[in-house]
């Protein structure tokens, strides 16, 4: 059986993290891959470019990206904005097509559009003769994630199958399988345990906070606001690796019968998920996919346009979360599900309904298995 490939682009987080998901499942399973950042066949200039100036416009400019977004959200076929994007990114890759001549037969699974593109351009040149899987890490669908190369696109929900309907690809090129996420988050956990471990106390509203990619003076006003109000809960904070927010938070501690725990870059989200009630993030399609899998009900704050306000809609519309707009209707949805427990039950029954626990391994099985027959024929 041909190698497969996973290629991925360093563009936020979540790309990276559903090829790592995708790679667990293929070592589960025996076998070897290799897992490749496309930007790393870039100059230093492009790679920064493509990565850190994503970050850093996403976080900053957003009327910005919220304008790349719907510039780049055309036919392949007849925009020629979109046509020089192609063409200006695949010029900033040239080891990618070395690399891909050299090893023509791989089969090639894709967690963002890049490497599609070029992996697409290159089977219509004849120098590439695998198969593309896509594997789209949203919940809402733009029009790069298709090129006519692709075999077949794993999808998180119908809102994108139907986009790719309606774009002409057949049904049978297209899986409902959720976006991959890593095996832990569908193992059962010891909540007990947890919570001791955490000195926290059992039967108390936790709440767990995700303060990534949300300005830091947004997230010292929202714990501000709680601070004052002081209710009766847990409240669990992750600054990740922003070293920033970390400092400012050193003077915000327990009072009365709010107790917090913080904490920094971990490796155990899915234990304190377990333990939560509710989750405050912004709406990546990765985060979002792993707390509807461990039953979390999402509080969605100011999510990038469009491509997280699309997974805000689709989560809304599910019954799995609510969307807060600002400050203080965070803190009033807050309240709402802190003191209506029967609202925040029926959000988490409903997160069941569109979580895909094992998207990766059935994602792997699915690539495998096409694999396996087209080498029986």
């Amino acid at each position: 059986m041909n190698l497969i490939d996973i290629f991925y682009v360093t563009a936020g987080g979540g790309h990276r993290s559903a090829a790592l998901a995708l790679r667990e499942s293929l070592a589960g399973l025996g076998r070897l891959n290799i897992m490749i950042d496309l930007l790393d066949f870039s100059n230093r200039i492009f790679k920064w470019t493509y990565s850190s100036g994503y970050e850093f416009i996403s976080e900053h400019v957003q009327t910005a990206l919220k304008g790349m977004y719907r510039l780049t959200d055309q036919d392949r076929k007849s925009s020629s904005v979109l046509h020089m994007v192609d063409l200006l990114s695949q010029m900033n890759v040239p080891g990618f097509e070395h690399y891909i001549t050299d090893n023509p037969d791989i089969a090639a699974v894709c967690t963002h559009f890049f490497p599609s593109t070029v992996l697409s351009r290159l089977k219509e040149e004849g120098k590439y003769k695998g198969k593309i899987y896509v594997c789209i890490t949203d919940y809402g669908f733009h029009k790069m994630w298709f090129t006519e190369g692709v075999d077949r696109f794993f999808v998180g929900s119908a809102t994108v199958k139907d986009s790719l309907l309606d774009l002409g690809v057949r049904e049978e090129r297209i899986s409902l399988t959720g976006i991959p996420i890593k095996k832990v988050f569908s193992l059962p956990k010891d909540k007990t345990g947890i919570q001791n471990r955490e000195g926290l106390k059992k039967g108390k509203f936790t709440l767990l906070f995700v303060t990534s990619s949300i300005p830091d003076a947004d997230v010292l006003e929202i714990l501000d606001r709680l601070c004052i109000w002081e209710p009766d809960l847990n409240l669990l904070i992750v600054s990740g690796r922003n070293m920033s927010i970390k400092e400012k938070l050193s003077g915000i501690n327990s009072r009365g019968d709010l107790t917090i725990r913080k904490y920094g870059f971990i490796d155990n989200m899915d234990e304190l998920m377990a333990i939560s009630d509710l989750m405050i993030t912004k709406p990546g399609g990765l985060t979002s996919s792993e707390a509807l899998a461990m039953g979390v009900p999402l509080l969605m704050y100011r999510p990038i346009p469009y491509q997280e306000t699309n997974n805000a809609e689709y989560i809304e519309k599910s019954g799995a979360g609510l969307l807060a707009i600002s400050e203080e209707d965070l803190l009033e949805k807050i309240q709402l599900l802190y003191s209506g427990p029967s609202k925040l039950k029926q959000m988490a029954h409903n997160t069941r309904n569109i979580a895909f626990p094992k998207s990766s391994e059935t994602i792997i099985r699915t690539i495998l298995s096409e694999e396996t027959s087209c080498q029986l024929k």
